[in-house]
């Protein structure tokens, strides 16, 4: 990987473009809902596998066979306003899951590239401080912690216990 890949940042207009893209998701998905994990292992779902089926139903056997639907589950309308919803949702979930792997693998990159440039600024700053350059001290103890445990480590005895 190359030193400084990243290099990059968002320009004002950018950022506040894309800050105003997530406002208007917001704001244009105002039934959203959010479930706790117990929540969200009673619901049921519709996977892969059971997808055909999913679809065979609402768009063929429901509309070739209203009688089906006895208002108990709920009306052939609610199911059909769920599956349309679905059929929504899922490339938007797609589009939204690339964008995050994008913005998450980004980070990581610049990340790493910071830290690498991180330790570069400490290496420096300890030799700096060996040479008794004034200030050099406060740095060093400053980001002693960041590195901590980095580089050789001395061997630890096996515990025969």
């Amino acid at each position: 990987m190359p030193i400084n890949q990243m290099n990059s940042t968002f320009t004002a207009p950018q950022a506040t473009a894309i800050s105003g893209a997530f406002t208007t998701i917001t704001t244009n998905f105002p039934f959203a809902v959010n479930v706790n994990k117990e929540e969200g292992k009673k619901l049921k779902s519709i996977d892969n596998a059971r997808y055909p089926y999913v679809q065979r139903t609402m768009d063929i056997h429901i509309v070739n066979f209203p009688t089906l639907v006895s208002g108990f589950a709920g009306t052939a309308a609610e199911g059909q306003s769920d599956w349309t919803l679905i059929k929504q949702l899922d490339p938007m979930i797609a589009s939204v899951e690339i964008l995050h792997e994008k913005l998450v693998d980004t980070r990581r990159v610049a990340a790493h590239e910071l830290y690498n440039f991180l330790l570069g600024v400490y290496d420096m700053a300890k030799m700096a401080a060996k040479n008794n350059v004034p200030g050099m001290d406060v740095v060093v103890a400053d980001l002693a912690e960041l590195f901590a445990g980095m580089g050789p480590q001395a061997d630890v005895p096996n515990d025969p216990a």
